[in-house]
C-alpha cells in the first residue's frame, strides 16, 4: 500500500487509559507525539492503540516526542522499537536514550509552525492558531485555539472553555481526582467519546 503525504495540519487527541496522548503532524509532514503521565505503569494502549493507530497512518518516523512524567521506560521503548525517533524531549533525564534533552526546545519547524516546550507545558503555533498541552490546567489568559489538559478542575476548565476548545480524558483524570462533574460546552472529552481529530 502506498501512502501519499497528507498536506493539511492534522491533530488527534487519543484516547488511551492510563496516559494522555495527542499526535500532531504538520503541512510539512513533521511529526509531534505528546504524552503525559504515566504513573510509573507499563501501558498497554502503547501497543494496542498509539502504535496501530500511528501505522494506520503511515508513520514510520517521529520529529519529536514529548514526555512529561512518562517514568515507565517499557512506554518508551515500545514507541522506539517500532519507530525512528530523531528527538526526545523529557522533563525528566532520560539515561537509555541518547538523543533526548531536557525541555526547553524553541523550534521554527517549517514557515507555518513554531513549537515551544517548557517544562509543564507544549505549545504549537500553526498560522497564528496557537494549541496547548499542559500537564495541570491553568487559567489561561491567552486565547489558545485548542487546550488539552492532563489534570484539570471544574472552574478552570469551565473559565478555558468559555474562550478556547478544551480536550480532556476524564478516564484519566479519575485515576487522580475523584471529583465528578458533567458535561461542559466547548470540552471534548476523549475518555467518553473517542478520539478527537482536527484538520487545519
Amino acid at each position: 500500500m502506498i501512502f501519499i503525504p497528507d498536506k493539511k495540519f492534522k491533530f488527534y487527541a487519543l484516547a488511551m487509559n492510563g496516559i494522555n496522548c495527542v499526535f500532531i503532524n504538520t503541512e510539512n509532514s513533521k511529526k509531534i507525539l505528546i504524552l503525559g503521565y504515566d504513573r510509573n505503569k507499563e501501558i498497554a494502549g502503547i501497543r494496542n492503540v498509539l502504535i496501530p493507530f500511528l501505522r494506520y497512518k503511515g508513520i514510520n518516523n517521529i520529529d519529536f516526542l514529548i514526555l512529561y512524567s512518562v517514568i515507565n521506560k517499557k512506554n518508551i521503548t515500545a514507541i522506539a522499537d517500532n519507530f525512528l525517533i530523531k528527538k526526545i524531549i523529557a522533563d525528566f533525564e532520560i539515561e537509555k536514550f541518547k538523543n533526548y534533552s531536557l525541555v526547553g526546545v524553541n523550534e521554527i519547524l517549517d514557515k507555518n509552525t513554531k513549537i515551544f516546550v517548557k517544562s509543564s507545558e507544549t505549545e504549537v503555533e500553526f498560522k497564528g492558531k496557537n494549541i496547548i498541552f499542559q500537564k495541570i490546567l491553568k487559567e489561561n489568559k491567552d486565547d489558545y485555539y485548542i487546550i488539552y489538559a492532563c489534570f484539570y478542575d471544574f472552574e478552570t476548565l469551565k473559565k478555558n472553555s468559555l474562550k478556547s476548545k478544551c480536550i480532556i480524558n476524564s478516564k484519566n483524570r479519575k485515576i487522580f481526582q475523584k471529583q465528578k462533574f458533567g458535561e461542559i460546552e466547548n470540552v471534548y472529552d476523549v475518555g467518553n467519546k473517542g478520539i478527537f481529530v482536527l484538520d487545519l
